[in-house]
């Protein structure tokens, strides 16, 4: 995956994602959260705030991982986009908006290591 990742729409993703039909992508990618787990458990928002795009960017570049750094790249990627997508104002709801970026960002780490373990070391 050593492709460089671009901004369009205001997200980071490689460029082979926003080249990509959305029929396309609809086959690797499904929002946040497995596909085997309810939606409601793992919503596509945080707080009001839809972080869709940033889930469907990660979905693709675990798609497209080859090595664990890959893997850790896919899952960093996915934090700086949450939080591009967050608004940028004061307040309470921001505060917890932020820590569900960081919940939703441990978890990602703990399923890449735990279901990526036997990929090849970069």
């Amino acid at each position: 995956m050593k492709s460089k990742n671009i901004i369009f729409k205001g997200l980071y993703a490689p460029f082979s994602y926003w080249k990509t039909s959305e029929i396309e992508k609809k086959k690797y990618v499904n929002g946040c959260g497995p596909k085997s787990l309810p939606h409601w458990l793992i919503p596509d928002q945080l707080l009001g705030t839809d972080v869709t795009e940033s889930c469907n960017i990660h979905d693709w570049m675990i798609k497209e991982s080859k090595t664990k750094d890959d893997f850790k790249i896919a899952d960093e990627l996915f934090l700086k986009n949450m939080k591009l997508e967050l608004p940028q104002k004061r307040g309470i709801i921001t505060i917890l908006r932020n820590a569900l970026t960081y919940l939703y960002f441990g978890a990602v780490r703990v399923y890449s290591t735990f279901t990526n373990w036997n990929r090849k070391e970069s």
